[in-house]
């Protein structure tokens, strides 16, 4: 079997990890702060993030099944959406 991104990442425990680094290393930047740092985002931002660079990299398909909002995309899926 060969190995995916997903899996060498550490799986959804390692991408999690990353989701919250990556935005506490966002927090901590000038730049980037403004835009991530509001209190109305989703209150499952980083497993949602996290999710979707899952599926991206090979893993499951956890986000597009169960956190994708669907009425946004109009019956199109990710794979075919332009």
């Amino acid at each position: 079997m060969r190995a995916t991104l997903f899996g060498v990442a550490g799986g959804e425990k390692g991408l999690l990890t990353l989701a919250q680094a990556h935005h506490a290393r966002c927090l901590a930047d000038e730049m980037l702060n403004p835009p991530v740092s509001h209190d109305d985002g989703h209150p499952q931002h980083l497993e949602r993030l996290a999710a979707y660079w899952g599926e991206v990299l090979g893993g499951p398909t956890t986000y597009t099944d169960t956190m994708l909002a669907r009425r946004a995309w109009s019956g199109c899926t990710p794979a075919t959406a332009t």
